[in-house]
């Protein structure tokens, strides 16, 4: 086995996600962070993508889940998120996905929540 971490930082998707009237009625600007623990050591012999999972593919996954949930709660997104890539990607023994709202409060460079969950 050769555990390894696929990375996506910074995701920049723009959405309907927030409790205060002014977020619900346009898209912000959130930034998602995800990680992934599977083994490498099919793809790292194979030299192939069909031996590892596609990060292209789970970007426009997580992307499509926030665009289409407009959700409240970030704390909501990041559940839903987690265990969407944990169900379809059984490989993944670990995941975690960070959410970041840039443009929440003035003092602050961001404001965000993450969760990580396990096989």
């Amino acid at each position: 086995m050769a555990i390894g971490t696929i990375h996506i930082d910074e995701l920049t998707v723009h959405c309907v996600i927030g409790i205060i009237e002014s977020e619900r009625q346009r898209d912000q600007r959130i930034f998602i962070d995800a990680e992934l623990d599977t083994d490498f050591a099919a793809a790292a012999a194979s030299d192939h993508i069909r031996d590892t999972i596609n990060y292209a593919v789970v970007a426009e996954q997580l992307t499509q889940l926030a665009v289409e949930g407009r959700f409240y709660l970030v704390e909501a997104y990041v559940s839903a998120a987690t265990t969407m890539l944990l169900e379809r990607y059984p490989q993944v023994t670990r995941v975690r996905v960070a959410v970041r709202k840039p443009d929440i409060l003035p003092a602050a460079r961001s404001v965000g929540v993450s969760l990580e969950r396990r096989r």
